[in-house]
């Protein structure tokens, strides 16, 4: 079994060469096959032979490196029309923003150009996405328990866009603004979430022309939850590895609890059938939900092995103890 890892290094990190060889230490130790570098893109651009030569390690030690981005994200050097272009949307009567609004065009083509300049500077084994689907479609109070819920709650907690785009693409729809009785109709919805799914489908069409040129491969976060949360965030992973957009899938399904895991995980076998896609489920050490005792790890990491997917992917590679890494090398 695969034992990969995300890696949220600064440039200090990059820069310093006792961390570097700290990082590939404990690699070593956990067996590990594969990182998910999600390195300060500014930073990394501005002064990028610290991550060329992080690479450069990582080939020799035989280690697999995706360099890493959140496409929609805030870029280095925002302006005042990017601004304009953000993802907005209120919760509990607040305004806020998180990132940029993929249904933009003009937002997709930045991505596109961004992910280029990546693929230009550092030549990675392939690319890693995070977060590549509309942000917060749901408030935070959207926990677990609401993941299987077979009432009207989690109506309660969906949000929309409110950007300029968003909201007139709504108005186009209907011809006047959306009433509640309209946001809750099936109808309303469907041409929402198709909306949602046409930008960020079409992003990874356009990704794919774009990574053919070099031959680099994908790999993705993935909501783990697809229907409550993917689906409705524009975020059809299922359908993308049946198309081949995507190469590896890593839903992150963090939980303190190993039957969670297992729970989520049939679903999602269920879900992908035979789609030519690779599995590295992703498993959290500490994350927003919840920390598993040390016990409690190492039955999540046995779930995916007895379950025969590729890997595992951990959340993330700072929060792995001594003791854990030595787990996981029992399983590699």
């Amino acid at each position: 079994m695969q034992i990969w890892a995300w890696y949220y290094p600064t440039q200090d990190d990059l820069s310093d060469a006792e961390k570097v060889h700290s990082v590939f230490d404990r690699l070593r130790r956990m067996r590990g096959s594969g990182l998910y570098v999600m390195a300060p893109e500014a930073d990394v651009l501005d002064h990028p032979e610290a991550l060329r030569a992080f690479l450069r390690v990582a080939r020799d030690e035989e280690i697999e490196a995706h360099v890493g981005l959140c496409p929609f994200s805030e870029p280095p050097g925002m302006t005042i029309e990017m601004e304009r272009r953000r993802y907005r949307y209120v919760e509990q009567g607040e305004a806020k923003h998180h990132g940029l609004c993929p249904a933009w065009p003009e937002n997709r083509l930045l991505a596109l150009n961004r992910l280029r300049r990546l693929m230009e500077t550092f030549e990675p084994d392939a690319l890693h996405l995070d977060y590549v689907r509309y942000c917060f479609a749901n408030f935070h109070g959207f926990a677990e328990d609401l993941e299987w819920e077979t009432g009207r709650k989690w109506l309660d907690t969906y949000h929309r866009c409110q950007c300029p785009l968003c909201q007139s693409e709504r108005l186009a729809l209907l011809g006047r603004e959306a009433t509640c009785w309209d946001e809750q109709h099936p109808g309303f919805i469907y041409c929402i979430l198709e909306h949602r799914h046409a930008a960020i489908t079409g992003f990874l069409r356009q990704l794919r022309e774009l990574r053919a040129q070099t031959e680099t491969r994908l790999s993705i976060a993935a909501r783990v939850q697809y229907l409550n949360r993917a689906l409705i965030e524009g975020q059809d992973w299922v359908a993308w590895a049946r198309q081949g957009l995507v190469d590896i899938i890593s839903p992150m399904n963090y939980s303190p609890w190993a039957d969670v895991v297992r729970g989520r995980l049939q679903e999602n076998q269920r879900l992908l059938g035979q789609a030519p896609v690779t599995v590295l489920e992703g498993l959290g050490r500490k994350s927003s939900a919840g920390e598993p005792t040390p016990e409690e790890f190492a039955r999540q990491v046995e779930v995916v092995a007895e379950a025969g997917l590729a890997g595992v992917a951990l959340f993330h590679l700072d929060h792995l103890t001594d003791w854990d890494c030595d787990m996981l090398a029992e399983h590699a």
